[in-house]
């Protein structure tokens, strides 16, 4: 039998863990699934420049884009008459 001639160990080669790709995979392929959603409407609306700033601010520190505010806060309006 023939004698080999090194062994490969940590000291020859740089040894690294294989990193953890299968909850990146299962967090992008979420991400990916979007809900299937009603067609939507275009509105106009004509509200004073202040109104329209203060909401985008408010917009920017929830990290939600206009449209999204502005169907959170109908939804709100709405179902909240509701109860009353």
């Amino acid at each position: 039998m023939a004698k080999q001639k090194f062994e490969l160990t940590s000291d020859l080669i740089k040894v690294e863990s294989e990193p953890n790709t299968y909850e990146l995979n299962t967090r992008e392929a979420l991400k990916s699934i979007k809900p299937i959603e009603e067609p939507k409407e275009q509105i106009n609306l004509k509200i004073s420049k202040s109104l329209k700033n203060d909401f985008q601010i408010w917009c920017i520190t929830h990290d939600i884009n206009m449209t999204e505010g502005l169907e959170l806060a109908l939804s709100k309006l709405i179902n909240g008459s509701n109860d009353k």
